[in-house]
């Protein structure tokens, strides 16, 4: 058993200082090549992205109720399913999708397909597929709220990507 003053030395942690040229002569191989890209971060794998612009505040319930109508018709929920929002400030776009989820549908609510990213412009409610991930765009959940045309328009798209 040490005693409480061999302790007390075992406890003191030594500096020693190595010289740089001592490190890299000890560390000439080594494991990881600086030049090669560092693992991709973990992306997470989901059955949809759905990217909406924020809603106003007097709506925004009305709006949240809508979206989760949307995704439970589509089968969606949180598991399977991302529901970003973005505004200019924090701008959510294709590349940020690209780096963070692996995903093969896309849908986006009061973002035009040029703004979020997208070689081409398209009109609402039009399947276009660009890198093997399907987009649909969509008027704004504020702007669909009270229009009954919009919503129909929007399942009849969704049903073909989501209920086939």
């Amino acid at each position: 058993m040490p005693t409480a003053k061999e302790t007390k030395q075992m406890d003191q942690v030594e500096k020693v200082k190595i010289p740089v040229s001592l490190l890299s002569a000890l560390y000439k191989d080594v494991l990881i090549d600086p030049s090669m890209p560092t693992a991709a971060k973990e992306k997470k794998a989901m059955r949809a992205v759905i990217v909406a612009a924020p809603s106003n505040d007097t709506i925004e319930k009305e709006a949240h109720e809508l979206l989760n109508g949307i995704l439970t018709a589509c089968k969606l929920d949180n598991s399977n399913a991302a529901v970003l929002y973005t505004d200019k400030e924090n701008a959510t776009d294709l590349q940020f999708i690209k780096e963070h989820y692996v995903t093969s549908n896309i849908i986006l609510f009061g973002i035009a397909p040029a703004a979020f990213g997208l070689p081409i412009n398209f009109p609402p409610f039009q399947i276009q597929k660009v890198d093997n991930i399907q987009f649909v765009a969509s008027p704004s959940l504020e702007e669909m709220i009270g229009d009954k045309s919009l919503k129909v328009k929007l399942w009849n798209c969704l049903k073909q990507i989501f209920i086939a």
